[in-house]
């Protein structure tokens, strides 16, 4: 009987390396329980490491290796055959699956479009996510404005606000948009407007970064002041709907 191994690579990935990790820990696990104390800290490292190599390039790495590419085939099915919309429909998406945590394995499909920076000239999924999260912070920013009364609130949205706008969502996103409802919806307004308009110019990173503002400093030269339009469209609109959807939802409420 022969046992054959795919002869891949897994450079710029991290799915393979996420799931080997967690077979490792259930077997490092398991031999605690069988292995005695006194041999624990040679033969359970020992058993873990070899079992572990041996499944993740018998089983993990093929498997997560053709997750990790079909991920990456349908984020560039998204940006290249479907075009602006595809980069709105991704700028939608996104938050929802920071929600999750899920957005995490979007960096799989980011690498590997960067591994093939000569071909492609650059990964455009960086420049969507960077107006995703500007759109957040936009929308956390405008209940600064709006929420007169609310003393909480109106003191935690500058700073959410802020750290949305140099990459980093989750205060704004948790602590005042999901809480609120329609700022998080005015968000994936502005999202999807910023993002199509980065997709329809193309605008393309070269490496990865901090998703906001800042994100500017790892875009091609000619995509530097396109990116700068994107994320500007992106808070414009998810500043202006927050409004609009304040007054409605006010008015709903009074009725």
């Amino acid at each position: 009987m022969e046992l054959k191994v795919a002869q891949v690579g897994y450079q710029g990935t991290v799915l393979p390396v996420i799931a080997s990790s967690f077979v490792l820990a259930i077997i490092e696990k398991t031999c605690r329980k069988f292995v005695p104390a006194i041999l624990d800290m040679i033969i359970t490292p020992l058993i873990s490491v070899l079992f572990t190599a041996l499944i993740t390039f018998v089983v993990i790495g093929p498997i997560m290796r053709f997750v990790g590419d079909s991920l990456t085939g349908l984020v560039l099915w998204l940006f290249y055959d479907l075009g602006a919309i595809g980069g709105a429909i991704y700028g939608v998406l996104y938050p929802l699956l920071v929600i999750t945590g899920m957005h995490h394995s979007l960096v799989t499909a980011e690498m590997q479009i960067l591994s093939n920076i000569e071909t492609l000239g650059g990964s455009p999924t960086f420049a969507v996510v960077s107006a995703s999260n500007v759109a957040q912070g936009a929308a956390a920013l405008a209940i600064f404005f709006l929420m007169k009364n609310d003393l909480k609130l109106k003191s935690i949205a500058p700073a959410a606000g802020t750290s949305a706008l140099l990459g980093i969502t989750e205060p704004a996103l948790f602590g005042i948009n999901l809480k609120l409802r329609y700022p998080f919806i005015a968000a994936l307004a502005g999202s999807a407007v910023g993002s199509g308009y980065a997709t329809m110019m193309k605008v393309l990173s070269v490496s990865q970064g901090p998703a906001g503002i800042p994100g500017v400093i790892v875009m091609r030269p000619q995509s530097m002041g396109q990116f700068l339009v994107a994320i500007a469209i992106a808070f414009a609109v998810s500043f202006a709907m927050t409004f609009i959807l304040h007054k409605l939802f006010t008015k709903k409420e009074a009725m």
